[in-house]
């Protein structure tokens, strides 16, 4: 749908905002808001803490447009105690210190009473600026913001409240402003339900895609083939004709070398060295072909690095990444960094394609080793089971779900390409909602 300009502009003297219709302001911040900070009450004094009632939000709070409760509550001494006071619904708070405001500003309006900690900025705007038209402008000008708002050349982790105060603002008229709220209160639910919905697809999606594969992996293609006790716990039974075995019975499990920063961020020479991240980058999902890092051979000899051949298996063994459970195939001779393991099997007994497609149905989650970093040791990797059907019928099973996966992953390709369309097409709507470029009322 295409909305109308305003009748007549003017040249709102700002670079990124453009001109403005010719009812509107243009003024600094401070001119239009005052600005009130938070602070975190000692936790040693339980007096301000415990049974408390009062929301006290904090970064962590800020995931969705409107707050009524947080995580954490203070007392009505508590309250005493920090800087921001008692504030009261209906006000705009805007996280000023966060590693999110790399590339967003989170910022939600209080529908109850709350108090807020020192990462916090909470906008107090004076009677021609409506609380609800200041969230909108930011959340449809972030990036512009980001750039605004934080220090030139740094990577940013807070907003500087000088800059943010002295940042031009577009004031419509009250009347304006409220009209504006109403139209993108409408149309951001009716966006985002859409998102909402293509992203359940997704989620379906995959739940089929991994069902399919584990079914496949598991069971084989023939329904009426006779069965054996697996003698494993999270899949109780095999085709008779087929073999349970450890991965170190049909591979080599291979870690990975410390990959020093000096050695980082060089291209043309003979081997991929392969970071834990590059591991999302696969354009098929399956095979890693490219990496943004090489060495040669004397540097991997230097580093201790094994050099691991074409049709291993890599995935993460440690850290947050462990948790995702991306499994990829090396297509060269390649090196990988102390986070990742490489499982290089015997082509004789398992075929590349077939211990990509097992290993994605394991959920490293469920067997990694207790403690705050979720971790693998190769020693419990390698005792891990596969299924191992001759290789024949590897060859028939990895050819169906080669197929089978591509109709899904074609469905969800699209899914996700719409769900970014809608993404770009809600931010569109807002930023020129709340710049004037449209007439909405």
């Amino acid at each position: 749908m295409s909305y109308a300009p305003y009748p007549a502009y003017k040249d709102s003297g700002v670079p990124w905002l453009g001109q403005v219709p010719t009812g509107w302001e243009v003024k600094r911040l401070s001119y239009a808001t005052r600005f009130k900070g938070g602070s975190t009450p000692s936790k040693n004094e339980d007096q301000f803490w415990i049974d408390g009632t009062i929301p006290w939000v904090s970064p962590k709070d800020m995931k969705r447009k409107e707050i009524y409760d947080t995580k954490d509550h203070l007392t009505e001494l508590g309250a005493m105690q920090s800087a921001s006071g008692l504030i009261a619904p209906g006000h705009v708070m805007m996280v000023v210190r966060s590693g999110i405001l790399r590339h967003s500003i989170p910022a939600a309006i209080n529908r109850v009473a709350v108090t807020v900690n020192q990462d916090m900025r909470v906008f107090l705007p004076f009677r021609e600026l409506k609380s609800e038209f200041i969230y909108w402008v930011i959340e449809g000008l972030q990036k512009t913001l980001v750039d605004l708002w934080s220090k030139s050349g740094t990577t940013v982790e807070s907003l500087e409240t000088e800059y943010v105060n002295s940042s031009p603002f577009p004031i419509p008229p009250l009347e304006e402003q409220s009209a504006i709220t109403r139209f993108l209160d409408e149309k951001t639910v009716e966006i985002d339900d859409l998102i909402s919905k293509k992203e359940e697809l997704l989620r379906l999606l995959a739940e089929q895609r991994t069902a399919l594969i584990t079914h496949a992996v598991t069971q084989g293609l023939d329904p009426s083939a006779p069965m054996k006790p697996s003698g494993v716990v999270w899949f109780d039974r095999v085709p008779s004709h087929w073999q349970v075995r450890r991965l170190k019975d049909v591979g080599r499990l291979v870690g990975g070398a410390g990959f020093p920063h000096d050695f980082q961020n060089v291209q043309g020479e003979e081997l991929y060295f392969y970071k834990v991240g590059d591991l999302a980058k696969s354009d098929d999902g399956i095979h890693l072909t490219t990496a943004p890092h090489t060495i040669d051979r004397e540097t991997a000899a230097k580093l201790r690095a094994t050099v691991i051949p074409p049709d291993a298996i890599l995935y993460a063994k440690i850290g947050a990444a462990l948790l995702l459970n991306r499994r990829r195939i090396s297509t060269a001779d390649c090196c990988i960094d102390n986070n990742m393991t490489a499982w290089i099997v015997d082509p004789s007994k398992v075929l590349p394609l077939w211990g990509f497609y097992w290993m994605s149905t394991v959920d490293f989650g469920e067997h990694t080793n207790p403690g705050a970093v979720p971790s693998l040791s190769e020693g419990y990797q390698s005792i891990l089971p596969i299924t191992l059907p001759p290789i024949e019928e590897q060859k028939q099973i990895i050819d169906r779900l080669v197929s089978d996966t591509y109709k899904l992953d074609s469905v969800a390709k699209k899914t996700s390409e719409a769900v970014e369309r809608l993404k770009e097409y809600r931010t569109a709507l807002i930023t020129n909602a709340v710049t004037g470029k449209i007439k909405v009322a």
